[in-house]
């Protein structure tokens, strides 16, 4: 219950814009790995398991913490590659004045390539799942549902809610997904995660790319992620640490079906307002006098 509250607790504190704490003081350090997975393929096990070795971890839970939607927002509908060389600078410098010298999830998953041509030394992490349709059965039963959800009060009436589903259909367009009534297809999201291994693969040289499913756990990772990680790894390796396994599935879902709830209460409200009016005047107007 308490990992919903602060499930709640998070999304809140990016809509309504409450005070951030968690800035750091700017730093020069630059990306020692740029997370090319989508989201729903672990990322946030390996968000865990980087921060295990030492690393400041972007997610897309730092995202909306950070107020970072607006500039993902730009990025995403930028029109011009001007434009988007501007917004692409702009989450540079964020990303450098909070710390962070890691990326994955949506959505800077998507702009790997860009963040690469800022950090050409740093090494790319592209999280996968065993199976497309493994993935896109993950994605329709939980970040997907977001969509159909926001056109509906009282959440359509949140601007960064507004961004953050505009910036995910611009996500679903450009992995080859675009949305029917607010949902991707299953079909194009099964085919959209294994061409973008392929495209991962011709766009990365194979010396700076580790493909990465949960299962494979620390090793490979470790591995890839030598010599600058060596006595980190040796430490978590001896000690029999397990691989991080977070999965959020059912906390996203519980969540999405209290959204729901808070959707309909909200909608039925004026008609239950409206019931509770007539039937007081009906009440009032003819019931039987008292006999005397």
């Amino acid at each position: 219950m308490l990992e919903l509250v602060s499930k709640v607790e998070m999304v809140s504190t990016g809509l309504f814009g409450r005070k951030d704490e968690g800035a750091v003081a700017a730093t020069s350090e630059p990306l020692y790995v740029i997370g090319a997975g989508f989201a729903r393929t672990g990322t946030s096990s390996l968000k865990l398991a980087l921060e295990t070795l030492g690393l400041r971890v972007y997610h897309m839970t730092e995202n909306v913490k950070n107020h970072n939607l607006p500039l993902w927002h730009a990025w995403s509908a930028a029109k011009s590659p001007e434009e988007r060389a501007r917004a692409i600078d702009g989450i540079v410098d964020e990303l450098a004045s909070r710390g962070f010298n890691a990326t994955t999830d949506f959505p800077a998953s998507l702009a790997y390539e860009e963040l690469l041509g800022h950090y050409p030394s740093a090494k790319v992490l592209l999280s996968v799942r065993s199976k497309g349709e493994v993935w896109a059965a993950s994605v329709l039963s939980t970040i997907a549902r977001f969509g159909p959800l926001s056109k509906y009060p009282p959440w359509r009436f949140f601007e960064s809610l507004r961004m953050n589903v505009e910036t995910h259909e611009y996500i679903w367009q450009t992995i080859g997904a675009p949305t029917v009534d607010g949902l991707p297809l299953r079909d194009d999201l099964a085919a959209a995660h294994d061409s973008w291994i392929d495209k991962v693969r011709a766009t990365v040289p194979s010396d700076k790319l580790l493909v990465h499913e949960a299962k494979d756990g620390w090793k490979p990772l470790c591995e890839f992620l030598s010599p600058e990680f060596e006595q980190q790894c040796a430490d978590i390796l001896k000690s029999g640490v397990p691989y991080p396994h977070a999965n959020d599935t059912s906390k996203m879902q519980t969540f999405i079906a209290l959204s729901q709830i808070i959707s309909f209460l909200f909608c039925s409200a004026p008609l239950l307002v409206i019931f509770l009016c007539a039937r007081r005047f009906f009440v009032k107007f003819y019931r039987k006098p008292k006999r005397i």
